[in-house]
């Protein structure tokens, strides 16, 4: 198989570390594995990375071997390099990757045995083709994984999700996780013991092969042999799976409420005995979800890989952590949704997600305004107030307040005109920012006569004059509040600047002859 880039796709290492064996294997990239060593698991945190540098060194002497992948029962970090607690192993908060990585010379990357197994039902298994995927893992307790999209989702920590701990019995039978109820209490290897226990001791004569099994050695029953027994006809076994069944079919309600996944798959030991509980836990599931009349229901599927998913998942999110293609995100490469690499949204993230566009992020970099801010911003150009009058689709304070009143002024008249025409100034506005800055420049709006040049000096001056006062006063009526008279001011009707100050609109017998382009 080669990789995207036209090369040879690497054969990696994929190892299922358990509390009982450590299981290692050589894994091409379709999938396929091509050779396994196995040993025991040591108990001191020294000695089993010994065990695990020993397993990779010996299948390196028969394969050329790219990056190794740990599938570990328990927490893993987000960035899947520390395993933060495995209750059956000797690792807490312990940077298992780095040191690995430093022995071994090769990449190490740590995934929990389940989210491993989901990656490779997903890319070869029971779940390929699925959108929105849970797997089930049921052994001694629960392990669970969630496909979102077609990606892992570990959590913002990494722990995502813990299914096997949601209560389902308050004030249950009790947790080595310290809670009471857990559904992992009624629904595993494990559970299938407790209720054959349970059963026995309210009528021990009904059943006849667990009961010589229990009563010759009470710690001798496991769930492997409650399903044997039933498999025999054991009438007490039966009802044990069939308890079993119901409990598996209200999980999975809760898991179809909460995540609403197109598929199901169910992991672990005890798949291997599904024909005793699978299609009566169909039915628990498809009584208990709600709404199931009136919607899609997952397909619920067993695992096509078995036992060796673990390995197989690990050893693929080795191989795609080591040659991510350079055209995809992190996470699209690795199948993983918050690696490290991502540890933040990225910019173009953000502006795809609509919180911050190109233009703000130029902005917010440089403080420089944007190429429609800086066009408005030319030498002889419009003031600020009127920069944003022109912004198609954004208003200014004293549009906003008028908008709530019902009420137009000469000033939004004049803006009306200026999104007609990009560039363009009104004139009363103009005029209004002109005087109200008492900056001493002239206003433009100065009647016909001076706009031609026609007249004398002392015209010139007392139209000036005439315009500033008629602006002035437009100015002080138009700051008063409008709350209370519900009025509309003559200033303000004539844009601030007086009757004869000229608009854009070409109203009155000041309007200039043209607006002015910048």
């Amino acid at each position: 198989m080669t990789t995207r880039n036209g090369r040879k796709a690497p054969l990696t290492v994929g190892i299922d570390v358990g509390g009982t064996n450590i299981r290692a294997s050589v894994v091409d990239g379709s999938g396929e594995v091509l050779d396994t060593v196995q040993a025991p698991t040591p108990h001191a945190a020294r000695a089993l990375e010994d065990g695990l540098a020993r397993a990779v060194r010996e299948l390196r002497s028969r394969h050329e071997i790219g990056a190794v992948g740990l599938a570990v029962a328990g927490f893993v970090d987000e960035t899947r390099s520390s395993v933060r607690f495995a209750p059956h192993l000797p690792w807490e908060d312990s940077a298992v990757a780095d040191r690995l990585t430093q022995r071994l010379g090769l990449p190490v990357i740590l995934e929990h045995d389940a989210n491993a197994a989901m990656w490779a039902e997903y890319r070869f298994g029971a779940a390929a083709g699925a959108h929105n995927g849970v797997l089930v893992a049921i052994g001694t307790g629960i392990g669970a994984a969630l496909l979102v999209d077609g990606r892992l989702y570990r959590g913002s920590y990494g722990v995502a999700p813990e299914l096997g701990h949601l209560q389902v019995v308050p004030q249950g039978r009790a947790c080595p996780c310290g809670k009471r109820g857990c559904w992992e209490r009624y629904c595993s290897g494990t559970a299938l013991v407790d209720t054959a226990i349970e059963m026995l001791a309210t009528d021990p004569m009904r059943s006849t092969i667990l009961a010589r099994e229990v009563f010759a050695d009470p710690g001798s029953l496991t769930g492997r042999k409650v399903a044997g027994a039933a498999h025999d006809g054991d009438p007490v076994a039966l009802q044990v799976m069939a308890d079993f069944a119901r409990w598996l079919g209200l999980g999975l309600a809760f898991v179809g409420d909460i995540f609403d996944p197109d598929l199901i798959v169910i992991a672990g030991g005890v798949s291997s005995s599904a024909a005793l509980f699978l299609d009566d836990a169909r039915e628990h599931y498809a009584a208990a979800v709600t709404g199931a009349r009136h919607r899609p229901l997952a397909r619920i599927r067993t695992t096509q890989l078995g036992e060796a998913a673990g390995m197989i998942g690990a050893a693929e999110l080795a191989r795609a952590a080591l040659n991510p293609p350079a055209s995809t995100t992190h996470r699209e490469s690795t199948g993983v949704d918050n690696g490290p690499s991502t540890p933040r949204a990225t910019a173009a993230t953000a502006e795809r997600s609509g919180r911050v566009t190109g233009g703000q992020r130029e902005v917010e970099r440089s403080g420089r305004a944007t190429g429609e801010q800086r066009e408005v911003e030319q030498p002889g150009g419009a003031t600020g107030g009127q920069r944003e009058v022109e912004q198609p689709g954004r208003a200014t304070v004293e549009q906003r307040e008028v908008e709530r009143s019902g009420r137009a002024t000469g000033a939004q008249r004049d803006a009306a005109a200026v999104s007609e025409g990009p560039g363009r100034v009104a004139g009363g506005q103009r005029d209004a920012v002109a005087v109200g800055e008492g900056s001493g420049r002239r206003a433009d709006g100065r009647g016909e006569d001076a706009e031609e040049g026609i007249g004398s000096e002392t015209d010139d001056r007392e139209a000036r004059s005439a315009g500033r006062s008629r602006a002035q006063r437009g100015g002080v009526k138009a700051s008063q509040p409008q709350a209370n008279s519900g009025k509309v001011t003559r200033a303000q009707a004539n844009g601030g600047a007086g009757r004869g100050a000229g608009n854009s609109g070409g109203r009155g017998p000041g309007a200039r002859t043209g607006t002015r382009r910048r």
